[in-house]
């Protein structure tokens, strides 16, 4: 018989760790002779030291290829073991599930049977920072811009399927397009959320899970008031990405949704000044609004100044390839990514890292000026830019 099992974790146990979870594991031992290898390691069992299961890795693994349900209950998926129970008796299985669930639980994984798909983990490791109730909080305003041409019926569903791969606390837990919202994602369904939006006459809105807060994304095919221009958004509590793993799931999100609609730029800039009440956030005349140089007559240009992340695709790839040539920047397939910092950083950061890499001393700005939109007059907290 054969019986397999995997455990993904968010980084490979120590040596003493897997010793340990060997040795608490009862009966079971690491088998003393020359079958063990450098990838793999046979336990035994019983005071004849009967051969077991083996147990290999750990071996790296992409993001995109942990199951679902598995990236749902651990962040960060980097590393997987294998556990095989071959031809050895089914007695035997038992003692590796124990295995598997003890190094699970040592190293904040996750447990799939492969026979069944069935998912195992104590309790979930995705547990964010939240902020205080009442209290002024930054958020990270993300948004995707694409030539409308290029939508198609499945923009929404990309969506979606990206956020389920990469970071599930963005899905559209409810939506609609006015408050209270009408629709759960539970009660409908992926294709519910596709269909929804693609009936649309305006934006969509939709609310998520901590660290996420919410979004919304211009109608599809049926807007009342189409434009050149599409784009959605979704806002982040700032706080929780000053965990890396917090971080580099939603940059994977931001990528691949970028890369999955086809978009010229990306952008995720920090807003300082919401107001929390612990279930949303509000806004006054203290709220720094998120830039968006988008109007119904088409794209106004790239923000007038520095995002904390931005993407550049299609026609900006060369045109910016200059100007950040000494800037920290990733290339992604039909893209390129360019972080000013590894932490969120707002305005103000962001403008005092720019003077040092500005080439175009003349005009003060941080980019080819023809290239950047322009802010109107306005009350200093709106951004808006100008026609």
């Amino acid at each position: 018989m054969s019986y397999d099992l995997a455990v993904y974790v968010s980084r490979p146990a120590e040596p003493a760790e897997l010793l340990e979870t060997v040795t608490g594991t009862r009966d079971l031992a690491l088998d003393g002779s020359s079958s063990s290898t450098g990838d793999s390691v046979v336990l035994v069992r019983g005071v004849r030291a009967r051969y077991c299961f083996t147990v290999g890795g750990p071996f790296r693994v992409e993001a995109e290829d942990v199951p679902y349900d598995v990236t749902a209950a651990v962040l960060g998926v980097s590393h997987m073991y294998t556990v095989m129970v071959e031809g050895s008796a089914p007695t035997d299985v038992p003692y590796a599930v124990r295995f598997t669930r003890r190094l699970a639980q040592t190293l904040g994984g996750a447990v799939v049977d492969q026979q069944t798909d069935e998912v195992w983990s104590r309790g979930s490791a995705r547990v964010a920072a939240k902020p205080n109730k009442d209290q002024r909080i930054a958020e990270v305003d993300l948004r995707w811009y694409v030539q409308t041409q290029k939508l198609s019926a499945g923009s929404a569903a990309a969506y979606v399927d990206l956020a389920r791969k990469f970071l599930p606390e963005a899905l559209p837990r409810r939506y609609g397009e006015y408050e209270p919202f009408q629709h759960k994602l539970a009660e409908v369904g992926d294709e519910g959320f596709g269909s929804a939006w693609r009936t649309a006459t305006s934006l969509l809105f939709f609310s998520a899970s901590t660290p996420c807060i919410g979004g919304s994304m211009w109608a599809g095919p049926a807007d009342a008031h189409p434009r050149r221009v599409w784009t959605m958004s979704l806002s982040v509590h700032a706080q929780a990405l000053a965990d890396e793993l917090w971080r580099d799931a939603l940059r994977r999100l931001f990528i691949g949704l970028a890369e999955r609609l086809g978009c010229f730029y990306a952008s995720a800039e920090v807003t300082r000044g919401h107001l929390w009440n612990g279930r949303s956030s509000g806004a006054d005349s203290q709220t720094e609004w998120p830039i968006m140089p988008v109007s119904r007559t088409g794209w106004l240009g790239l923000p007038p100044y520095p995002m904390w992340w931005a993407w550049y695709g299609g026609p900006y790839l060369d045109a910016v390839s200059g100007p950040l040539d000494d800037a920290p920047t990733t290339a992604s397939p039909s893209g390129r990514l360019h972080e000013w910092t590894d932490l969120p950083a707002d305005r103000d950061q962001l403008a005092a890292l720019a003077r040092p890499r500005r080439r175009f001393r003349r005009t003060g700005e941080w980019m080819t000026p023809n290239l950047l939109s322009t802010i109107a007059p306005n009350d200093g907290r709106t951004r808006t830019p100008s026609r």
